[in-house]
């Protein structure tokens, strides 16, 4: 203990972790926040778009020989708002019809063409309305009409929502595990550099648990600070990004921000454990075993 007593005035010194190391793992810790951010984005946009599509269904309405298409589309949306089920129903007008099949006719007259009108139904996501019922009033009313509710779009749909969240969340695991394994090779790099005063100061029979502590203060203020400056980058971004939308548009939650605070934290747990391993190995023992 003797020689404990006289090396325990001396510092052990760790070489600081280069500012260019640190800037990248600020870039890597921003770019990781900004993925998980960006997923949780992604998996509420694709949500709400498939719960639209599933609360909607289209009504193509041909008009008998004595009225006019645009007369029997009102009388059908007229018809199908009283079926349960249904919110809110709406005649398409003859112009819109006419651009929907612009693209496939090209510069032809469509004037003098008998065109199917359209009428768009918006289902109660509760209990929405069955094709069934809403072919059953049409066919009631004395209604010429074909109901299509969109079963193919949706199931097209739902597979593309969850291509979108498998591609999110592999982005923003990708961008995390790279934050992950630069923290884990500078702790392990800083903890190396003092290795041989952390030898020294083990040797000369100080408490095994003063080296882990030693290590830790000198190795994780830098690392987890630049990975918190890296996400508060991120989470102003998103705040920024959520201001100016102004609801137009995919945009950040409220609560978004505060997802980029777990990168920070799942770094600080693997730089704390890259530390640890090692000063194990550096002693050659575990470090906080007394």
């Amino acid at each position: 203990m003797r020689g404990w007593q006289e090396f325990r005035g001396t510092s052990v010194v760790f070489a600081t972790t280069g500012r260019a190391a640190l800037g990248a793992l600020a870039a890597a810790a921003a770019l990781a926040a900004t993925a998980v951010i960006g997923a949780a984005i992604a998996d509420r946009a694709v949500s709400d778009w498939v719960e639209a599509v599933d609360r909607q269904a289209t009504v193509i309405v041909r008009a008998r020989v004595d009225e006019t298409g645009t007369a029997a589309a009102a009388r059908a949306a007229e018809v199908l708002a009283g079926v349960a089920g249904v919110e809110e129903t709406q005649a398409l007008d003859r112009a819109t019809a006419e651009a929907l099949v612009r693209p496939w006719t090209g510069e032809v007259e469509l004037e003098d063409v008998p065109l199917p009108m359209l009428v768009t139904v918006e289902l109660d996501a509760a209990a929405p309305a069955s094709r069934i019922s809403l072919g059953r009033a049409l066919a009631e009313a004395g209604l010429d009409a074909e109901v299509d509710d969109d079963s193919v779009w949706r199931d097209q749909a739902r597979r593309a929502a969850a291509g979108v969240r498998a591609a999110a969340a592999a982005l923003s695991l990708i961008a995390l595990a790279a934050a992950l394994a630069l923290a884990w090779a500078l702790a392990a790099a800083a903890v190396a550099a003092g290795a041989r005063d952390l030898t020294v100061l083990h040797q000369l029979g100080a408490d095994p648990g003063l080296a882990s502590r030693t290590a830790l203060k000198a190795v994780l203020p830098s690392i987890v600070g630049a990975a918190g400056a890296g996400a508060t980058v991120a989470a102003l971004g998103a705040i920024a990004w959520r201001l100016l939308a102004s609801g137009q548009g995919p945009a950040p939650g409220w609560g978004d921000p505060a997802l980029a605070l777990t990168v920070p934290a799942a770094i600080a747990a693997v730089a704390t454990l890259s530390a640890l391993r090692a000063l194990r190995e550096s002693l050659g023992a575990d470090p906080g075993r007394g």
